[in-house]
């Protein structure tokens, strides 16, 4: 059984708990917030960029948060000088993440592990890994030395 196919993170829509803080959403008092936050999706610009997001605070360390429709539990952690420090609970596992993923065409938010999305700085296009990518440098390089032979014998002979 081979290892799945990594999803680049270019073409999913991406949530992350520090957005929804940085919008307010995330206070220590109890009640319920709804903002608009921006989350393209890169595969369709057709589609407003604007997703509404509500979060509702039940407890200081516990929320319930909407993002299109679906739920999400998300709970706080005490984080550096007394503040929280938050995050999505996997729909799968519970284990806290900072992002939730939707690749285009996707139905649900979910983390980046149970999507299989790349990490930053891996790129899952076929020919770009790292084996590929040194195949296609030593054939540009080989092509442009041959090229470069070429031009030289042209002006010598």
């Amino acid at each position: 059984m081979g290892r799945r196919r990594r999803i680049p993170r270019g073409v999913c829509r991406i949530v992350g708990v520090a957005a929804l803080a940085r919008a307010g959403l995330f206070r220590h008092e109890s009640g319920a917030r709804s903002a608009t936050i921006d989350a393209p999706d890169p595969c369709d610009p057709s589609e407003p960029a604007g997703l509404l997001v509500e979060v509702e605070v039940h407890d200081r360390d516990a929320a319930r948060v909407t993002i299109d429709g679906q739920v999400v539990e998300a709970c706080a952690r005490p984080g550096i000088g007394g503040g929280l420090f938050w995050g999505f609970l996997r729909p799968g596992c519970g284990r806290p993440v900072r992002h939730l993923y939707r690749p285009s065409g996707g139905d649900a938010y979910r983390c980046g592990e149970c999507w299989a999305v790349a990490r930053p700085g891996r790129d899952a296009r076929p020919g770009l890994a790292a084996e590929g990518l040194a195949r296609r440098v030593a054939a540009l390089v080989a092509d442009g030395t041959r090229a470069a032979r070429a031009a030289r014998e042209e002006v010598v002979g």
